[in-house]
């Protein structure tokens, strides 16, 4: 069982994915395998990269129990600058240092187990891109949508390859469970005895 494809988002969507979609009014976000302390793994930033959605919440609800382990692996230290570039001094003089986030790194890191993707619109259709598949994606794509709150039409790129509807994907995931659910009802009625499996036998 399958989603049914679509072809509908002209061919430069294969060359650039998601960064196709980069503009001031896109929004980048992120779903993370793990909550972070506030019980959020679901994440945004209108009009930036990826590499602007990084924080220490962020970062625990990537890495969840592996997070404080990491944190010395996605840390630089480096000299300070304000966001005009001049050094930041100390009362004496001194440049002082600061942590820096080493987004390639975390990119790195994690691109296996976190959704990265964007939203944005093509002549008021809207569009919803990931750049990868990774354990769970549907599921955690799922969360993503409900945040951003798109319509039925909207279209969903999997990669630079896979493009389909959310109409589809639902349509897929509803009848996704109900296969699971009656694979897993089939294999518990032929080791089932007595009430229970007279009880097995009525759910059909």
């Amino acid at each position: 069982m399958t989603t049914p494809q679509v072809d509908k988002l002209p061919a430069i969507w294969k060359i650039k994915g998601p960064d196709w979609l980069c503009g001031f009014d896109s929004i980048t976000f992120i779903v993370t395998p793990f909550k972070d302390a506030k019980n959020r793994n679901y994440f945004e930033i209108i009009g930036q990269g990826h590499e602007h959605l990084i924080n220490k919440d962020i970062v625990q609800a990537m890495f969840g129990p592996e997070a404080e382990k990491r944190l010395p692996e996605v840390l630089i230290s480096g000299k300070a600058y304000d966001k005009l570039g001049k050094p930041i001094l100390d009362q004496n003089g001194n440049h002082l240092d600061k942590e820096y986030w080493d987004w390639y790194k975390i990119r790195q890191l994690t691109a296996g187990s976190t959704v990265y993707g964007r939203k944005g619109k093509l002549a008021d259709q809207n569009i919803v891109m990931i750049w990868q598949s990774v354990p769970n994606w549907m599921e955690m794509l799922l969360v993503a949508i409900d945040k951003l709150q798109v319509d039925q039409n909207t279209i969903l790129t999997v990669g630079f390859s896979n493009q389909f509807l959310l109409k589809d994907l639902i349509e897929f995931q509803k009848k996704s469970k109900v296969l699971n659910l009656t694979v897993g009802l089939l294999k518990e009625y032929h080791v089932a005895n007595g009430s229970y499996k007279r009880w097995l036998r009525n759910l059909s």
